[in-house]
């Protein structure tokens, strides 16, 4: 939007939506669909899958693991894949599952 000089009236003008659509978008408070990817990619003149892209990244950040998690999904899933057993290490004085 700055880079084209709009205001939120402006992209909410071009885009045929209310001012507090576009306010609820920019906030975060409102999500990016699919007829929004594909209203924002005709104003802005980029597909909408890159929209769609950054919606889902969006999505995805608060549920984002990191390294040493994934590896040891990825190697249970390894281990599954060879036929393994994979049954999670227990404490032996309480029988709790311990993490790790």
């Amino acid at each position: 939007m700055k880079a084209r000089g709009w205001s939120r009236a402006d992209l909410a003008f071009v885009c045929g939506r209310k001012v507090s659509f576009v306010n609820k978008l920019i906030s975060g408070r409102q999500r990016i669909t699919a007829r929004t990817a594909v209203l924002l990619g005709a104003a802005f003149q980029v597909p909408s899958s890159f929209w769609m892209d950054l919606a889902l990244q969006y999505d995805l950040a608060p549920y984002a693991l990191d390294e040493a998690k994934l590896a040891a999904i990825r190697e249970r899933a390894a281990a599954h894949e060879r036929g393994e057993s994979i049954k999670p290490k227990r404490c032996a004085a309480c029988g709790q599952r311990i993490r790790g």
